[in-house]
């Protein structure tokens, strides 16, 4: 394929495990929809992907020298083969060992996605060396795409990338949030009831409601040092966790048995469809240490519930403190208490901030508008390097 020869491009997605590619549900089939070929690679695995060409390499989500070196040669050589010209890595490991992968094998545009930073809770030396490999990961990319504007700024602040190589499309995240799939439908209310009757939890009850995985970082610790703080005032409260277990990064064995003994904390495990479960919600509580851009106060929003969030990285930019919800000091469980009895206390302005919350899902994170700018960033990409495109963007 030569510069200044109009054609259909060939753009390859990279994510460690095929589970991630639900980052971009929906992108792939626009993209193809606007005559673009689509590939995926991800370590192997179930993937549904949209028509997109799929291919597997193994990765391993930690560090594993040996491994990752017979990793990095086999996309290489696969890239070689492929000749993408375009190579969006993302999530740490792919994001690394793809972004080295394609700068050896010369593809057109590189781009990394950075969907968070590993080493904002991690310390020492393993620190330093996860922030040289996002070094290395920007520095093989013409372009570092952070899904926030809060993480673009850690990337430029910790000197990952120059300000002029970073960018954030729109308001930030990587696919937004289709706010249809969370509107309060006659079957979706009749589910979350059921879901609620499941649990033993009573239809006039309040729920505060948690979506991820039960991790330390996630401030899973916190929260429920938090919940049983407002129980003292509120004894008819409920806490409703919905996500599995965090094998890397679990919650301490005092945390686990006050979950177990409290009759007003259910556990409901990983869900595929979580959004009867935030309607199962009156609240959202998200006292995360770190995120990029955390989808699930997207969807919470998109659902119209208040969210109660840490001042970490990404959240900040999901949750509009004082409209859509309230913003605390990471790894404080008294703040995150009394931002719980606040909402409590004030239940048509926590209602207001729940529609709020919505308006700006609808307004902000619409996916076909960030569809739409990913293909012009792409689009823009190319042609600085002399390839013309030679197709359209759908209105």
């Amino acid at each position: 394929m030569r510069k200044g020869h109009s054609y259909a491009p060939f753009i390859l997605f990279a994510v460690t495990v095929s589970q991630s590619i639900g980052f971009i549900e929906g992108q792939i089939a626009f993209l193809r929809r606007n005559g673009y070929r689509v590939g995926v690679v991800s370590s192997p695995g179930r993937v549904g992907c949209e028509g997109a060409e799929v291919y597997s390499v193994p990765m391993k989500r930690g560090i594993s020298p040996m491994r990752d070196v017979v990793s990095l040669w086999k996309l290489f050589r696969l890239f070689r083969r492929l000749k993408p010209t375009v190579v969006n890595a993302g999530t740490p490991k792919a994001g690394l060992l793809c972004s080295m992968a394609a700068w050896l094998a010369r593809v057109p545009v590189r781009i990394y996605t950075v969907h968070g930073l590993r080493f904002e809770t991690v310390k020492g030396a393993k620190r330093g060396l996860l922030m040289l490999l996002e070094k290395v990961a920007a520095g093989c990319s013409h372009r570092v795409l952070a899904v926030s504007p809060s993480l673009r700024s850690k990337i430029v602040d910790w000197r990952i990338a120059p300000e002029r190589k970073t960018t954030v499309v729109l308001h930030g995240s990587s696919n937004g949030v289709d706010c249809g799939a969370y509107a309060p439908t006659d079957a979706l209310l009749r589910r979350s009831r059921e879901i609620r009757a499941e649990h033993g939890i009573p239809e006039d009850a309040v729920v505060a409601g948690f979506v991820g995985r039960l991790a330390k970082d996630k401030g899973i610790e916190e929260l429920v040092e938090a919940f049983e703080q407002v129980q003292r005032t509120y004894p008819e409260l409920y806490l409703l966790l919905c996500g599995d277990d965090e094998e890397e990064d679990p919650i301490g064995l005092p945390t686990r048995e006050r979950i177990a003994r409290n009759a007003y904390i259910k556990t409901a495990g990983f869900v595929s469809d979580v959004a009867p479960y935030y309607h199962s919600m009156n609240m959202f509580v998200f006292p995360t240490y770190r995120e990029g851009m955390p989808t699930v106060l997207l969807e919470a929003g998109a659902a119209s519930l208040p969210a109660i969030a840490t001042e970490a990285t990404g959240c900040v930019d999901a949750v509009v403190a004082g409209v859509t919800g309230t913003i605390v000091p990471i790894g404080d469980s008294g703040r995150l208490a009394r931002a719980i009895e606040d909402l409590l206390e004030r239940p048509d302005a926590s209602k207001r901030m729940g529609e709020r919350a919505r308006e700006r899902m609808e307004r902000d994170f619409v996916p076909r508008q960030i569809w739409t700018e990913h293909l012009r960033l792409y689009e823009s990409l190319l042609d600085r390097r002399g390839y013309r495109i030679g197709v359209k963007i759908e209105a």
